[in-house]
């Protein structure tokens, strides 16, 4: 039976019971219905996500292993709750800060890294342009990029291209 139509004859007390299944199930269902029914509290909820990207680049103990798909999943399913693009650019930002800082402080790493941290920020300008966030995020952007003047593999010089791209300027 398709799942719409089995829903379509279940009771109002059994469809409220279904979704708090689900809520208490699966994580995403609960933060998708947080943000939609406390928009107030968006900005705890890109908070609890940056602490997961965080965790595998600069963890409380030991050291960040900064595996990208592991880091790059929070930006997954933040991404499923349907946030404000404002919140979404944030989060993707914040991956790209971290992999930088990462850099910065563990020395030179593998090209895939590079690419995956260029990629990223690639994705978050097209998104802050669509959504005319660039003055909101420009600071932040200039100065990843300068963080970047030190660091090899051509890193710099896309992320000078894609900075002078958005925004008209040299960082």
């Amino acid at each position: 039976m398709p799942p719409k139509r089995y829903l379509s004859g279940l009771t109002k007390e059994e469809l409220i019971t279904e979704i708090m299944a689900l809520i208490q199930r699966f994580p995403e269902v609960k933060q998708f219905y947080e943000l939609k029914l406390s928009p107030h509290r968006e900005q705890e909820i890109v908070n609890e996500f940056k602490k997961r990207i965080q965790q595998e680049f600069f963890p409380s103990r030991g050291l960040g292993q900064a595996r990208l798909r592991v880091a790059q999943k929070p930006i997954q399913e933040f991404r499923k709750i349907e946030p404000s693009p404002s919140s979404l650019a944030d989060l993707m930002l914040w991956y790209v800060e971290l992999g930088v800082r990462y850099t910065n402080t563990y020395g030179d790493l593998y090209e895939a890294f590079y690419a995956s941290m260029e990629t990223m920020l690639e994705k978050t300008l097209r998104l802050m342009s669509e959504h005319s966030l660039k003055d909101d995020f420009h600071d932040r952007i200039k100065n990843l990029v300068v963080s970047t003047r030190y660091i090899g593999w051509g890193f710099n010089d896309t992320f000078e291209s894609l900075f002078k791209e958005y925004s008209g300027h040299s960082a």
